[in-house]
């Protein structure tokens, strides 16, 4: 497993770098991949991210196969590496919610921000210490979800395809402090303290520009 540090290392080395470059450097650096259908988010192989690998050879027939794929890494103890979802849609603003969360202590420790297609943001994080897992949950209502253990994330620069246009994965920021852990269990009962039952989101292609100005002035309030 080789972590966070190795996985945003590459991000930052192949910033301008086509799909099967990025993918191939980071199963170098021991980042377990996976490839996903060209424009979507829906794995290409079997069994999605369990088929997730840092053998140089499998990643390198995948995308000599599929070289438009997107790239999948699976999150938790798989990768070293967790990420809190930010999302904007009708019924929530993740940016709201996690600026909350920031205020409260409860999101500080992020490596890097990468920018979505749809507008919303994800924040990296280093995997906790010790044996336990932590799963993947989603606080609908707060527009938020985790992905840690049992999950996967696509990452730059894979692009998604909408009707008018394809968008990019971009990497935003890099942290200028030690990342730390996220408290999973205590972001997810500060943001739903009381779970209800997950309601279906739609998926939008008019008004994501907007929602990555968002992203752009929530990073420029932080320096």
């Amino acid at each position: 497993m080789a972590g966070l540090a190795s996985f945003t290392q590459v991000l930052i080395d192949t910033r301008e770098a086509e799909l099967p470059v990025t993918a191939s450097q980071l199963a170098t650096a021991g980042v377990p991949v996976f490839p996903c259908v060209p424009g979507a988010k829906r794995p290409l192989t079997e069994h999605g991210f369990h088929d997730a690998t840092t053998d140089p050879s499998q990643v390198h027939r995948w995308w000599a196969r599929w070289p438009e794929a997107n790239i999948g890494v699976p999150t938790g103890q798989a990768s070293g590496l967790v990420v809190v979802d930010v999302d904007v849609h009708s019924e929530a603003d993740g940016y709201r919610w996690f600026g909350r969360a920031n205020r409260a202590g409860l999101t500080i420790g992020w490596d890097v921000l990468v920018s979505t297609p749809s507008g919303g943001m994800h924040a990296y994080y280093p995997v906790a210490s010790g044996t336990e897992q932590q799963r993947s949950w989603q606080a609908a209502a707060a527009g938020i979800d985790f992905r840690g253990d049992g999950g996967y994330i696509i990452v730059p620069p894979s692009v998604v395809q909408y009707e008018d246009s394809a968008v990019a994965y971009r990497l935003a920021r890099i942290a200028g402090t030690p990342p730390r852990p996220v408290d999973a269990s205590g972001l997810r009962e500060f943001l739903d303290p009381h779970p209800s039952p997950a309601f279906r989101r739609t998926t939008r292609g008019p008004g994501r520009e907007a929602d990555v100005s968002r992203l752009a002035s929530w990073v420029a309030a932080r320096g």
